[in-house]
């Protein structure tokens, strides 16, 4: 029977079992790494959010040193101001995990909360209703 595994001094190749056997070890690499890419895919949409947010809140408040009691997007974004070169559109698609506050695990929400980042009554940027102090 052990005859039919050995191979011959003249053949050349790989055996079905060791066919089977690198196969298998790809799987297994394969079944740790497709999560572990698609966390940190998560990871960095919600990383992206909360620094889209503190780039605007610090652009309305350069705006305000300058005398702009309530910026809008258009004074934001003008050209020559220097606040913002462009406004920032957030991710649109996938899970997002946002940073953890502290020491902890960051929180993962299924999908996007709103469309676009917009500037509430109280001058700060927000996604949906969430400020990045309430971002989950």
């Amino acid at each position: 029977m052990f005859k039919f595994f050995r191979k011959k001094k003249n053949q050349k190749g790989f055996t079905l079992i060791e066919l089977l056997v690198v196969v298998s070890i790809i799987g297994v690499l394969a079944m740790v790494a497709v999560p572990m890419y698609q966390n940190s895919q998560a990871a960095s949409r919600g990383a992206k959010i909360a620094a889209d947010l503190r780039t605007i809140d610090s652009a309305i408040m350069q705006a305000q040193a300058a005398g702009i009691a309530n910026p809008t997007i258009a004074q934001l974004t003008a050209a020559g101001t220097g606040y913002l070169a462009a406004w920032p559109v957030p991710p649109q698609a996938g899970p997002i995990t946002y940073p953890p506050r502290g020491a902890g695990v960051g929180t993962t929400q299924a999908a996007i909360i709103a469309a676009a980042y917009t500037i509430d009554a109280n001058n700060r940027a927000t996604i949906g209703a969430l400020t990045v102090e309430n971002l989950p």
